[in-house]
C-alpha cells in the first residue's frame, strides 16, 4: 500500500519538473525575441543624447554609442562609459531641448 503513495508522489514530481522546464524554455525564447526587437529600435538612437528608463526603477542617460549582443553602450556627460542590458530597458527617448539647445528637466 505504501509503495503506491511513493509512486504517485514520484509521478507528480516528474510532471511538475517537466512543466517547469518547458515554461523556462518558452521564457528564454521570448527574451531573445524581445532583445532582437529592442536592438533594432535602439539603433535609431545611436549618436543621440537619450534618457533610458530601466525596468528595475533605475535610469541612465547619455549619448548612445553602440548596440551589440544585447548590450547598449552609453557615454555620459563626464565621458564615462556604461553598459546596459537591453532586456531591462522599458523606455528610451531622446532628451528634450529648450530654445537655447540645453537639456530640459525630465519629471516622471
Amino acid at each position: 500500500m505504501e509503495i503506491y503513495y511513493y509512486v504517485i508522489i514520484v509521478l507528480v514530481l516528474i510532471l511538475l519538473f517537466r512543466n517547469k522546464k518547458r515554461i523556462l524554455t518558452v521564457l528564454k525564447i521570448k527574451r531573445k525575441r524581445r532583445g532582437i526587437k529592442m536592438t533594432s529600435v535602439i539603433e535609431k538612437f545611436i549618436g543621440k543624447d537619450c534618457y533610458i528608463n530601466l525596468g528595475s526603477g533605475g535610469s541612465a542617460d547619455g549619448v548612445v554609442k553602440s548596440v551589440a549582443d544585447g548590450w547598449l553602450e552609453i557615454e555620459n556627460k563626464d565621458g564615462e562609459l556604461q553598459a546596459v542590458n537591453v532586456d531591462y530597458i522599458s523606455r528610451i527617448r531622446e532628451y528634450p531641448r529648450n530654445k537655447k539647445g540645453k537639456r530640459k528637466t525630465i519629471f516622471e
